[in-house]
């Protein structure tokens, strides 16, 4: 889980002025854009699952899509409210855990999942995430994950404890996609790279991509 130090008040202000300026940032931007453009109809329901300070919101409000966010910190929604100001004007950010979100069965059309489950939960907390992401959408997910290139040496699959980074390959994805109830519909190229060193590997040698899955 996500630890309180890492959303301290001073953290918060920083999340946004440390990566809006990179480019895997920018692809992600426009990664979001075009599927929303391209997939999503107008006016839909879409849940940002973990809000932060609201870097999607404005591709939303293009689209003019009924928006919603979870966040697990409080520090984390108040510098989003600070930030955004009247552009929060009837979007609801409710405090909670991806695990175990407190919305009903099929309550959006979309929900969202950006830099989150691939390097912040462990891999038995992505598997929950992705159930829950599928519990509480009526249609579609659009989630960001690592994905390891076929045939890359790899030891083997992280244990539950472990974040799972880019580790899987790309038919593990499917499967555990698969596994939550999604189909993958759109996949984006590279969006990030990633290559951290850590002592149980090699080395995590991947890609993040956004997945675009529909419910099946």
């Amino acid at each position: 889980p996500v630890s309180d130090a890492a959303y301290s008040p001073a953290a918060a202000r920083a999340y946004l002025a440390r990566r809006a300026g990179r480019t895997d940032w920018q692809n992600e931007q426009l990664a979001v854009q075009h599927i929303l453009t391209n997939f999503i109809g107008t006016g839909a329901s879409v849940l940002d699952v973990p809000f932060g300070r609201g870097r999607l919101l404005d591709l939303y409000r293009e689209r003019h899509l009924q928006v919603q966010g979870l966040e697990k910190s409080a520090d984390m929604i108040a510098e989003a409210e600070k930030w955004l100001g009247p552009k929060l004007a009837g979007c609801r950010i409710t405090l909670g855990d991806a695990t175990a979100m407190p919305y009903e069965d099929r309550a959006f059309d979309l929900v969202v999942c950006f830099r989150f489950i691939p390097h912040i939960i462990s891999f038995g907390q992505a598997r929950k995430t992705l159930r829950e992401l599928h519990r509480v959408s009526r249609r579609q997910v659009l989630v960001e994950l690592g994905e390891r290139p076929s045939g890359q040496y790899r030891r083997r699959q992280p244990t539950d404890l472990e974040k799972m980074e880019s580790w899987l390959y790309p038919d593990e994805i499917a499967a555990l996609l698969a596994e939550s109830g999604l189909r993958i519909v759109y996949k984006t190229g590279p969006l990030k790279r990633a290559t951290a060193l850590t002592a149980r590997y090699v080395q995590n040698i991947g890609n993040w991509h956004a997945f675009l899955c529909e419910k099946v």
